[in-house]
């Protein structure tokens, strides 16, 4: 029987499914057919795992992809799409940042510049710092490590707390990370100064991903049938998971923490913001989950697209397209 590990961001939607298809025994059924033993390790060091050769799958955006592969000269392929990027950046709300009272996002930025503000993120590594590169840059700024923002870093679930509690003027976050508790106040403790989807789409550039399925070219070459098993276990688990998405988010304590929530009507309130988006209660234009993991030609167009205007940027070498492919399977 061989052995395999892969590696994933420890909290998020694509968490609460990874441990719904260890529960029902899919990723172990799937495994049994090809005699593979494939551990899943959650860990805030997937993409570096991965980088090292230590982890057979990558959960992360096609951009990282990018960068890896032109950085470590790797070739890679994407096979499948898990996430849309929905980490903004949030204010407190009724503050004179809440961009109803600044102005708008350039006035915000403005004072958060200007004033030397602080802004709270979990890691420069994260996957959400490219889009607030692009987003920042548009507004004429440079957020990056030596950049035009004063910046500390928290564990991303604490930082609505913190943002809440005043200790920092604006961070990136989400409705899943520990926002939704201060988000679903009436009134709100906190907002988005703005989401990524809508944002980005506003800026030309499309939407951008947060959780893709990346492998070696190599190790697909080789172990095809197990990339073709882990991309059916996923395509199970998010058909199962879109059925009844809120009761499998809160059916127990394990999967509640692992949206980043510290009680059941927070993680529904998460559901019902990101992924259903119900009326009257989300705030972006397109659910954070794709309800289907495999690849199509439009999507692959529509990412390809995002990734050369980015390109063009700067934000990603000009290469990518020669070390970063896309297949269907």
């Amino acid at each position: 029987m061989t052995e395999l590990t892969a590696a994933y961001p420890p909290i998020g939607y694509w968490a609460v499914v990874i441990n719904e298809m260890k529960n029902q025994g899919i990723i172990d059924e799937k495994m049994a057919e090809i005699d593979t033993e494939l551990t899943l390790q959650g860990t805030w060091d997937d993409a570096p795992l991965f980088a090292a050769g230590k982890s057979v799958v990558g959960h992360f955006s096609t951009l990282e992809a990018a960068r890896m592969a032109t950085e470590k000269e790797m070739d890679l392929v994407v096979v499948g799409k898990v996430a849309t990027m929905f980490m903004g950046m949030m204010v407190r709300a009724g503050s004179d940042l809440d961009p109803e009272n600044s102005g708008g996002i350039q006035q915000t930025l403005d004072r958060v510049v200007g004033e030397n503000r602080t802004v709270g993120i979990g890691s420069w590594a994260g996957g959400d710092i490219p889009v607030h590169q692009i987003i920042a840059d548009n507004y004429g700024y440079d957020f990056s490590e030596d950049g035009d923002f004063k910046v500390v870093s928290a564990d991303y679930t604490a930082l609505p707390r913190l943002l809440a509690d005043g200790k920092v003027d604006m961070v990136s976050a989400s409705v899943m990370h520990g926002g939704a508790r201060y988000m679903m106040t009436d009134p709100p403790e906190v907002k988005g100064l703005y989401w990524p989807v809508p944002q980005m789409q506003e800026l030309g550039y499309g939407v951008p991903p947060l959780i893709n399925l990346i492998v070696r070219r190599d190790f697909l070459d080789e172990r095809s049938e197990f990339v073709e098993s882990y991309l059916s276990a996923w395509k199970q688990g998010l058909s199962e998971y879109f059925r009844n998405a809120v009761a499998i988010s809160t059916k127990n304590e394990e999967n509640i923490s692992l949206l980043g929530a510290q009680e059941k009507a927070a993680a529904k309130y998460a559901v019902e913001w990101g992924v259903l988006l119900k009326e009257g209660v989300t705030e972006t234009t397109q659910s954070n989950v794709y309800p289907e993991a495999g690849l199509d030609e439009a999507y692959i167009e529509k990412d390809k697209q995002f990734m050369r205007t980015v390109a063009d940027a700067g934000l990603v070498d000009d290469d990518w397209e020669n070390r970063l492919d896309y297949e269907i399977l």
